[in-house]
């Protein structure tokens, strides 16, 4: 059964806005993990009075803040190992039986639950969670539509079993993925220095990221071995020509990790943005002015992203094809409850180049 999470807005979208941020800023990663504090910290001093230098919490923190463009805060969610048991729809059986239905949510997953809005683009994790645990987050995050999942294996067989279970359900042709499995071998925190980088460098295509500190070859993997990583649409450090760079920049199921990233950053400014405009006016009146100006709002939001280069323009040269209803086709009824329907927007993400196709002619 999917439930979706519940969050406290007036607009109303499939993709959802961020909440506000902590005194710290806006946290943009995540780390998961089985210790017993949770919290937004801004440096590293601050963690290890919770997370101490031996920790992994504290090493990816590290990992993270070693990326000089990265100097926003991290969020550590620590989760526990207890289920919670939620009880669920009572069935009489033909034989006068009671049977009572038991929702179970994993520990994993309540941790994580009241924080899909707090900012974040990735989640990271600790090497505490059972590979159960993992696919159940998984499973829970694509079903809200929130946060990059980015998982680090330890073994081909490790990454082979998440792929095949991601792509079993992640299968909504309607909506993209949002998990991604990085091969690096247990010390080496390159899953982190990439996060890091991508959460601060925006637009950023997770292929063309490359030669950061933690950044290197895993060893004893093999041109085969690399190929079952790309088959698998899984990542992995690989030195292309002397640079040490990601083998790709794919979910494990159907689509590259920067357009799902960049569809959550569009939907939430889209919304957000609406959100502060219902704000900022004590009376707005319901007429063509009113949804007219909501409509120029979601412009300048989208006129932004084109100049990030998340976006590309449409064919007419704007950022946006937004359609809204004229005054006089609303309903009374939606005039009586205040709500404006029937408000669309079309954009287009923008692609990047990953694979280049010449033809090298010579002359002797």
């Amino acid at each position: 059964m999917v439930v979706k999470v519940k969050h406290e807005s007036d607009v109303h979208m499939i993709i959802n806005t961020q909440l506000p941020t902590t005194a710290l800023g806006t946290p943009l990663t995540m780390i998961l993990t089985k210790g017993t504090k949770s919290g937004v910290y801004g440096d590293v001093d601050s963690l290890a009075e919770d997370y101490d230098e031996t920790t992994n919490v504290y090493k990816q923190a590290a990992a993270i803040w070693e990326i000089p463009s990265y100097t926003s805060p991290i969020e550590i969610m620590a989760c526990t190992d207890d289920v919670r048991h939620t009880p669920g729809d009572v069935v009489i059986a033909k034989d006068g039986s009671v049977v009572a239905a038991d929702d179970v949510e994993p520990g994993i997953i309540t941790g994580i639950k009241s924080h899909l809005y707090d900012g974040v683009i990735y989640v990271l994790l600790d090497d505490a969670f059972t590979s159960d645990e993992v696919q159940k987050l998984s499973d829970f995050l694509y079903d809200q539509q929130r946060l990059m999942l980015v998982v680090q294996v330890r073994t081909l067989e490790d990454l082979q079993t998440l792929q095949k279970h991601v792509a079993t359900y992640q299968t909504t042709k309607s909506i993209l993925t949002n998990t991604t499995g990085f091969l690096v071998e247990e010390g080496n925190y390159s899953v982190d220095n990439a996060a890091g980088y991508a959460a601060s460098n925006v637009p950023t295509d997770w292929q063309h990221i490359g030669n950061l500190p933690e950044f290197g070859p895993m060893p004893d993997l093999t041109i085969d071995d690399y190929e079952i990583v790309r088959d698998l649409r899984g990542i992995t450090v690989v030195n292309k020509a002397g640079d040490n760079m990601l083998l790709q920049g794919k979910a494990l199921a159907n689509n590259y990790i920067d357009q799902f990233v960049h569809v959550n950053l569009v939907g939430d400014a889209i919304e957000n943005g609406v959100q502060k405009w219902s704000n900022n006016h004590n009376f707005p009146n319901y007429n063509d002015d009113s949804i007219d100006s909501i409509k120029q709002t979601i412009i300048a939001v989208c006129d932004s992203y084109v100049a990030m280069g998340v976006l590309d323009k449409q064919a007419d040269g704007t950022s946006a094809i937004v359609t809204v209803p004229k005054r006089a086709n609303v309903s009374q009824l939606d005039v009586n409850n205040r709500k404006l329907k029937n408000v669309s927007v079309q954009v287009k993400i923008a692609d990047d180049i990953d694979e280049i196709e010449l033809t090298l002619n010579v002359t002797l």
